[in-house]
């Protein structure tokens, strides 16, 4: 080979080497910042999303259309929607009381080479959150209809702006760092004329003129309910029974059980049982029972929605009680719900089968119950079976390999441990818990159940 030809090819392997370094390294260094801003355009569209559901679940006011609605103002929503979505998700929900914190924490994965937050707590903007009719021919003539039917007091009064539209936009921070000159004598960055912004819009028509409560279906079926239009007379005719004795007389016959434009909702006495099975009422106790149902529904919201449990609420008692029992795994825990709002402690009751004999499984419970700070109280207690087949409670089970002894070579059936776990707060408020573990079976398999009661020197409870 000639050497002007090697010549050659040894230059053109050094431009490549070059090229390379100017080319392929500032690429690779971009590239993550490349995924910070895909990772910012996905977060917009699923804070949209999630603004857009939330009106769907809670209005802007209260007046649903003769029931009591759940409301959440656009400012708190966007400020959920940023905390979620434009910050650190890992602290939105810790353990507070029973209840989420919604404070804003610095996404740590969006900084630049130089640790510059590119996100701040106000660069996500909740603009547009509103509810509107959705536009199509169907949604325009059944609205007409229904309108000019409300008008003479006969039709549903349906919901027809049941279109949430939401609209986000992030703007993001210039990431610093020094690329070149504008000119010699004024120095900039080239990522000073980024300037992105990341806007993202999602829109749900989820209305399903569903019942909200037992008030809005009383309100939607009396407005198409004939009598209902003659309902004042309820009045009329109480007053003439109670002149009367509580009876009509005359041209007026027994009028006590009239009530004009009453609508059935859920009353056990007059509704089949199996058409209640799913549905609780609250008992009616002087307007207790909103208390009620508001504590059944935040029990419920911090068991399910923050601690993972499945739920389910039994039917009233002769009291009004309700008991919510709620499960997750081998735990089940369960706690009365009076007609005032206030609780009983909760109970929990947790249940492990396991192939261990009776002390070993005991031990093993009460090693695990300490590492979570309960302390033994009394016991454990065991009771055994000897091979006459006396049964000993409170046996000395160190006198089972004694050949002298009555215990000797008996079967060790159960054993009880009480356990408590105390906490303080500060501030002289304190929380304790007492469990009672009992342990069941024999020398191969036993099965332990913890049941325990909490109890703290603050809050409502209630006992009877």
């Amino acid at each position: 080979m000639p050497a002007s030809a090697r010549r050659q090819r040894g230059q053109a392997i050094a431009e490549t080497i070059i090229a390379s370094a100017f080319l392929l390294v500032p690429l690779f260094l971009i590239m993550t910042l490349l995924m910070r801003y895909l990772s910012m355009d996905v977060a917009a569209q699923q804070a949209a999303r999630y603004a857009a559901f939330q009106r769907t679940v809670y209005m802007p006011n209260s007046n649903l259309r003769g029931a009591t609605a759940a409301t959440r103002s656009q400012a708190e929503i966007q400020a959920d929607t940023r905390a979620r979505f434009f910050g650190d998700p890992t602290g939105i929900c810790s353990q507070n009381g029973g209840l989420c914190s919604t404070a804003y924490q610095a996404q740590p994965l969006w900084e630049d080479a130089s640790g510059q937050e590119l996100v701040g707590q106000n660069s996500g903007t909740l603009g547009t959150l509103s509810n509107a009719a959705s536009g199509t021919l169907q949604d325009t003539l059944i609205g007409g209809i229904f309108s000019a039917l409300n008008v003479v007091g006969i039709g549903f009064d349906l919901n027809t702006s049941g279109l949430t539209t939401a609209q986000v936009s992030l703007v993001p921070n210039d990431p610093n760092g020094t690329i070149g000159y504008d000119n010699l004598a004024s120095p900039s960055t080239l990522y000073n004329h980024l300037a992105l912004t990341f806007n993202a819009q999602d829109a749900l028509l989820a209305d399903g003129w569903s019942a909200a409560n037992p008030g809005n279906v009383r309100h939607q079926i009396s407005s198409v309910l004939p009598t209902s239009l003659f309902s004042p007379l309820n009045s009329v005719i109480s007053a003439t029974n109670v002149s009367l004795g509580g009876k009509g007389y005359g041209l007026l016959p027994d009028l006590s059980g009239l009530t004009l434009g009453y609508v059935l909702v859920n009353d056990p006495a007059e509704v089949p049982a199996d058409r209640l099975a799913n549905y609780n009422p609250p008992p009616n106790n002087g307007g207790n029972g909103n208390a009620q149902a508001q504590q059944l529904q935040t029990l419920t919201t911090i068991y399910v929605n923050q601690l993972g449990y499945t739920c389910s609420q039994s039917a009233p008692a002769g009291n009004g009680v309700i008991t919510l029992t709620c499960s997750i795994g081998s735990t089940t825990t369960t706690i009365d719900v009076y007609p005032s709002g206030c609780t009983t402690p909760p109970q929990s009751s947790t249940t492990q089968t396991a192939s261990e004999s009776v002390m070993t499984l005991t031990q093993d419970q009460i090693n695990s119950l300490g590492n979570k700070g309960f302390s033994v109280s009394s016991g454990p207690s065991y009771t055994c079976v000897e091979t006459n087949g006396t049964t000993v409670t409170n046996c000395d089970t160190s006198q089972l390999g004694n050949k002298k002894s009555p215990l000797y070579q008996a079967t060790v059936t159960a054993s009880q441990t009480s356990l408590t776990q105390t906490t303080s707060y500060g501030s002289g408020l304190s929380s304790s818990v007492t469990g009672s573990l009992s342990v069941t079976g024999n020398n191969s398999s036993s099965t332990a159940t913890f049941v325990t009661s909490s109890s703290a020197s603050s809050g409502t409870t209630c006992s009877g």
